[in-house]
């Protein structure tokens, strides 16, 4: 028989002296001729060298070897990804609405300022001897009592900032390495429920939404935005103030529709002091909008620039 090395006759395969060599025909080593393995391809070589992909590749413009590419970040108020792990959520997005819901309540606020001042004014009258008719009454009583419908968008605004605030907290624990802050994020909403401690926490997660947001300020941006946080805060602690005074001042001496007996000078004087205080806290209401839209706008700002 031939031999599959050589072409010798009678030449057995083991001991030939052309095993592991090639042949004259070309044949790779170890095969016989016309039987070379992979369509020509030498052993040893580059796999796949040379050869296009039949087809459609799989994925379209890449090589193999490459990563594919992340997916993109779903839409609507998710952000890019943090330092930290977790995705970063936008908060840009709540300003348009918060400023609405403030916008409204800060209207309604001035109404109540003229409505308090009014009928103040008018119990002042009596106190001093004027008669008054009691259409002027009913009018002034009427005027206070529609005011107090702006007190709905009041706590609309209240639980959209909360909200605001807790994504705000939520977003700086992925900004940078810790410490994150004082307080944790369950504080932006639940300090606010908690009796005279919310005087302060929810200030104080303010400060620390402020300071994990704008963290590369120069000092006297964050002197700016400690002291814009701490005069809105004051602004609203003593408007809520005067409000709880006032509605105790007034007392529970009044007929069946809320409003006074008014059959004592003293009543008559418990309700004007009441009024006064009203109106005080409704004027500083006001100012705490304003400065509440700017704290609002600022720790937006900053976060919106870091990806959030």
């Amino acid at each position: 028989m031939a031999c599959p090395y050589c072409g010798g006759e009678g030449t057995h395969a083991v001991g030939c002296p052309g095993a592991g060599q090639q042949n004259p025909a070309g044949s790779p080593q170890g095969y016989p001729p016309g039987q070379q393995p992979y369509g020509g391809r030498q052993q040893g070589g580059e796999p796949y060298s040379g050869q296009q992909y039949q087809g459609q590749q799989p994925y379209p413009g890449q090589q193999y070897g490459q990563p594919y590419p992340a997916a993109p970040p779903p839409p609507g108020d998710w952000g890019m990804q943090g330092p930290g792990q977790g995705q970063i959520r936008r908060v840009s997005s709540m300003v348009t609405a918060l400023n609405v819901l403030i916008g409204i309540t800060i209207a309604g606020a001035v109404l109540s300022v003229f409505a308090y001042v009014q009928r103040a004014m008018l119990v002042g009258d009596v106190l001093d001897g004027e008669l008054k008719s009691k259409e002027d009454a009913d009018d002034a009583d009427a005027f206070v009592s529609a005011t107090g419908i702006s007190m709905l968008v009041f706590l609309a605004a209240g639980i959209v900032f909360m909200i605001w605030l807790h994504r705000a907290r939520k977003n700086i624990e992925l900004f940078g390495p810790p410490p994150h802050g004082k307080l944790g994020a369950g504080w932006a909403i639940g300090g606010w429920f908690v009796p005279l401690a919310n005087l302060v926490l929810p200030k104080l997660v303010v400060d620390d939404v402020w300071r994990g947001s704008e963290p590369t300020g120069s000092p006297a941006e964050q002197r700016s935005g400690k002291t814009l946080i701490l005069a809105w805060w004051l602004v609203f602690v003593v408007s809520e103030v005067l409000f709880f005074a006032g509605t105790f001042t007034r007392g529970d001496d009044g007929n069946e529709d809320g409003m006074p007996k008014l059959t004592k000078a003293e009543d008559l004087d418990a309700w004007q002091t009441a009024d006064w205080l009203l109106a005080a806290g409704y004027g500083l209401l006001v100012v705490a909008g304003v400065l509440a839209i700017m704290v609002v706008r600022r720790i937006s700002a900053a976060q919106a620039a870091r990806g959030a």
